[in-house]
């Protein structure tokens, strides 16, 4: 009877520590699994934040020259460049998403555009959302820059003239600033002085309306009567840097500017 007793307790133990075993051996695969899920998520593990650049092929252009930041409030701005084009570039802006894994962000532009992120690396994506295979699949990666672009604010900044309809504009005090105040624009042509008003729409859309200016006469006014004709019709503006440039729909652009330190 003793035997038996004995026998019993010595089952008992067994399926115990074989029962532990098995709880010990599933908490550990589960706790694997998750290391594993958390060492793929280029949300959670990389430094994603900045801006990419690249040249994509393209069916009929010389390639698009592509620039796009992303930011850590999810939000972003692309360029987009077709080299050996009139209609040269194209800005967008919106915010991005991360796929459920977070080794994906989705932007919410036209085409909804998908790029797979990695190390120092973003990867444009097909239309399915699948990597790009073959002879092309290296033109479609856009490599992080080193160095951050800080982007001169719109507003309380004096935008010096360049450029003007595609000719460099020199030895000239014309400039254009948006003051907040108001909504109101004002600076000089290279000879008058001028002022308006301005609105700025969805994205960088805006329209520049009751330009007048003062009516002192000087020497070369050309300069001035092309700037003041196109104030009133640009319709969106883009800044890079320390430039800033007023344009219509996606032609070239009308007005160049930079930033006065």
């Amino acid at each position: 009877m003793k035997l038996q007793s004995i026998k019993l307790i010595a089952v008992l133990l067994i399926l115990v520590t074989s029962c532990n075993s098995n709880k010990k051996e599933n908490t550990n695969t589960t706790v694997d699994s998750k290391k594993v899920t958390d060492a793929h998520n280029s949300e959670i593990k990389l430094d994603w934040p900045g801006t990419y650049t690249g040249t994509i092929p393209c069916a009929d252009c010389e390639g698009i020259q592509k620039t796009i930041t992303i930011n850590k409030d999810k939000t972003f701005i692309a360029t987009d460049t077709y080299l050996g084009k009139e209609d040269a570039e194209r800005i967008s802006k919106g915010i991005f998403k991360w796929s459920e894994d977070g080794r994906i962000i989705v932007l919410s532009d036209a085409n909804r555009t998908s790029f797979l992120v990695t190390e120092n690396i973003i990867t444009q994506l097909d239309k399915s959302g699948n990597k790009i295979t073959g002879k092309m699949a290296k033109k479609y990666i856009l490599k992080k820059q080193n160095t951050t672009i800080v982007t001169t604010p719109f507003t309380k900044t004096k935008w010096r003239l360049v450029e003007l309809v595609g000719k460099k504009v020199e030895n000239t005090d014309a400039y254009i600033f948006f003051s907040e105040e108001e909504n109101r624009v004002y600076g000089n042509g290279s000879c008058n002085n001028f002022n308006g008003r301005f609105e700025t729409l969805n994205g960088y859309k805006i329209n520049i309306s009751n330009v007048s200016g003062t009516l002192k006469a000087c020497t070369d006014m050309s300069t001035e009567k092309t700037f003041f004709s196109i104030l009133e019709t640009v319709d969106n503006y883009a800044i890079k840097g320390d430039k800033m440039t007023l344009n219509r729909a996606k032609m070239t652009p009308l007005a160049v500017f930079e930033a006065v330190k």
